[in-house]
């Protein structure tokens, strides 16, 4: 109730904004080495997005990282976080480096989500695209 709701308006503002330009985000260039990995491989990830309108530093990207099995009985395996290395008007540059430590098979996706410090949590705004 502070200031009259001020926090409540400024997440509400947020969320339209990012609601108004989510489809106009563009990813400009990830990375494609996700594949035919062997146990110990580390690989940099990295993925380039290009704002738009949005104009918001609000949004993170993730690999991924799931088991497969013969019995089509896929598991979660991992969540890996990358990192806002760099921002060039409405270009967001995301990178971090992986390290396979499972001998299997996997499968390996990059996904975006609307990411604000007010959400009480993550899935209060649950906005999400794989690219």
């Amino acid at each position: 109730m502070a200031d009259h709701y001020k926090v409540a308006k400024e997440i509400a503002a947020w969320k339209e904004n990012i609601v108004e330009h989510w489809d106009e985000i563009e990813v400009v260039y990830k990375s494609e080495n996700l594949q035919n990995l062997n146990v110990g491989d580390k690989v940099q990830i990295q993925v380039e997005l290009d704002t738009h309108g949005l104009n918001d530093k609000g949004i993170g990207v993730e690999l991924v990282a799931i088991r497969t099995s013969t019995h089509n009985n896929d598991k979660l395996y991992e969540v890996e976080p990358l990192k806002l290395v760099k921002s060039e008007g409405s270009h967001l540059f995301f990178e971090n480096t992986y390290q396979l430590d499972y001998a299997g098979g996997m499968k390996f996706g990059l996904r975006m989500y609307p990411q604000n410090e007010l959400l009480p949590h993550r899935m209060d705004f649950c906005y999400v695209r794989w690219i």
